[in-house]
């Protein structure tokens, strides 16, 4: 079996989970031209709106599942995959911090 090193695997990811932001943005824009051009409602608009949203967190979840069950096995060093993973997510436990996380962070203090 050919191993992909950690570096590719993670360029792969940010190649692929792109494509949420591609669908939610450039839908958004179509939304907003075709809304201009033929005066759609703003009911229309706010039910396109959301189910781009839905569409986007669908698409996006199921490419980072496919993504992390092919490179747990397409991997050379499966310990480095995950402690550069980790220290690339922007949250820890993969959830909002709370209001006192977001304060203690602005001051400074830990």
């Amino acid at each position: 079996m050919n191993y992909q090193p950690v570096a590719y695997v993670l360029k792969k990811a940010d190649r692929i989970l792109i494509w949420p932001f591609i669908i939610f943005f450039g839908g958004s824009a179509l939304l907003i031209f075709l809304a201009e051009k033929y005066q759609l409602p703003a009911s229309w608009g706010v039910v396109c709106f959301l189910s781009l949203l839905a569409a986007a967190v669908m698409v996006g979840s199921y490419k980072l599942n496919k993504w992390r069950l092919w490179a747990y096995q397409e991997v050379d060093d499966l310990e480095e995959l995950l402690r550069r993973e980790r220290k690339k997510q922007i949250f820890k436990k993969s959830e909002l911090p709370g209001k006192w996380a977001w304060m203690s962070a602005r001051t400074g203090s830990s």
